[in-house]
């Protein structure tokens, strides 16, 4: 495995606050792992860094070797839209949509082409197959969350996959249902995988590494050996 995304020393204020402290995080190609903490220790902020839609005040983030802080911003956007899967807490689908537009339009407007038979996969294992030309309006909360993972990774390039509290709001079985679908997607796929959530107890069970943070920086490192 080589390190796919790495924050090195990353550092943001907000409003005068400093919200994240020289954070150090790898995730490797094929690992999964998850982002804990209490509300407001900076968790988000990280995930909006490694994502490209913030830029840290100073450290490095780097997406297979790549400084983001060192490209252009045309080509930084490029790499993003290509390599990059994000999941925000809200799925954002269109409403007015169904399943499938939802899925191919986000990824379409990019210029990035759909791997239709990736997209059939994931439908079929995140069992939301029956629901792909159903309005998007709808699908449960649930099946929101599983559209949302299958539109953010739908790209047939997308190395990465970072996903901010991805079963919030969810009862405990669709909790575990959701992790158990990243830990297999991580390694089917061979992606690198960066989770924020509350929910650790379920998030580690198939976890490879888990960094805690409080108060904006990262205060524990657990490695998880899973099968």
């Amino acid at each position: 495995m080589s390190v796919y995304l790495e924050l090195n020393q990353v550092n943001k204020t907000i409003n005068g606050e400093s919200i994240v402290k020289n954070v150090s995080i790898g995730v490797d190609s094929g690992q999964y792992a998850i982002l804990t903490g209490p509300s407001g220790s900076g968790k988000s902020s990280v995930l909006r860094m490694a994502s490209g839609i913030d830029k840290p005040d100073n450290g490095d983030v780097l997406i297979d070797n790549i400084n983001l802080s060192n490209i252009h911003i045309k080509d930084k956007k490029r790499i993003i839209a290509k390599y990059v899967g994000l999941v925000l807490q809200h799925p954002g689908l269109d409403r007015g949509l169904d399943v499938w537009s939802n899925i191919i339009l986000p990824a379409e407007s990019k210029g990035e082409k759909i791997n239709k038979d990736k997209v059939d996969y994931l439908v079929d294992l995140l069992e939301i197959k029956d629901k792909i030309y159903l309005n998007s309006g709808k699908l449960s909360g649930g099946e929101q969350i599983r559209v949302s993972i299958v539109r953010a990774l739908a790209v047939n390039t997308i190395r990465l996959f970072l996903a901010d509290e991805p079963t919030n709001h969810l009862d405990t079985e669709r909790k575990k249902i959701i992790f158990n679908y990243i830990a297999k997607i991580t390694k089917e796929f061979n992606i690198a995988a960066l989770i924020v959530t509350h929910d650790s107890v379920f998030a580690r069970e198939n976890a490879n590494i888990e960094y805690t943070m409080i108060d904006g920086e990262i205060t524990k490192k657990n490695l998880f050996f899973q099968n």
